[in-house]
């Protein structure tokens, strides 16, 4: 397999991050833990296109086994650019999968969303937790929604209930990035008419507009 190959190059190691990796065996699970590999999970790519990442994947094994798994939204394949969604979506499909409601708790997840995704970056002195010393990360949700309604356990709101559209502001290393839900380092109105003005031309030279076309009518 492509992880033994890996293995017996040599190229294995704390600073690999493997994608997915969602067709494992046991053998290859014990390299990665051997090797500290780190693993990077896109579930809405796998529930968009079908690559049983999630059927016959092995998330809850890599977490056991105390190797860092991040999450990502592999956005060009999946559509989705929001992890929180990500959240509830591994979550979720495991749970399904597995037949079993403990698997990914709220708390294993978030801690794959932030502090395991900085040792995947091998950051985690840096970022991925509020800690004296470390950079000045934070996100800040606006929890008068009905998705965070009643707040009893915000965790269990934040991965069963919550999106992305609900964070109020975004704080990157200090600097304001997202206040009130608007951007102050981009310009996203002129992004969005960018994208419809080059779409067309993208379309056309890729020969996907057939394939992408609505197969309802659109008005």
């Amino acid at each position: 397999t492509e992880i033994e190959r890996l293995g017996r190059l040599g190229v294995l190691g704390p600073n690999v991050l493997l994608v997915h990796s969602g067709w494992v065996s046991p053998h290859e699970l014990q390299l990665m833990k051997e090797n500290d590999v780190k693993i990077v999970a896109a579930p809405s790519s796998s529930l968009h296109n079908g690559y049983g990442c999630i059927l016959m994947g092995k998330i809850p094994e890599f977490l056991e086994m105390g190797l860092a798994v991040g999450l990502a939204s592999d956005h060009a394949s999946s559509g989705i650019v929001d992890l929180v969604q990500e959240m509830l979506l591994v979550s979720g499909a495991y749970k399904e999968v597995r037949l079993n409601t403990s698997v990914l708790p709220p708390e294993r997840v978030v801690e794959m969303a932030t502090i395991n995704g900085a040792r995947c970056a091998l950051w985690e002195k840096e970022i991925g937790s509020l800690e004296v010393g470390k950079k000045a990360d934070v996100t800040i949700f606006n929890a008068r929604t009905p998705q965070w309604q009643p707040l009893y356990n915000p965790l269990s709101n934040l991965v069963y209930s919550a999106t992305g559209a609900s964070v109020d502001t975004v704080i990157c290393d200090g600097r304001v990035l997202m206040e009130g839900r608007e951007l102050k380092t981009v310009d996203e109105g002129g992004i969005f008419d960018e994208v419809g003005r080059l779409m067309p031309g993208i379309l056309k030279k890729t020969g996907l507009a057939e394939k992408v076309r609505p197969k309802w009518p659109i008005l």
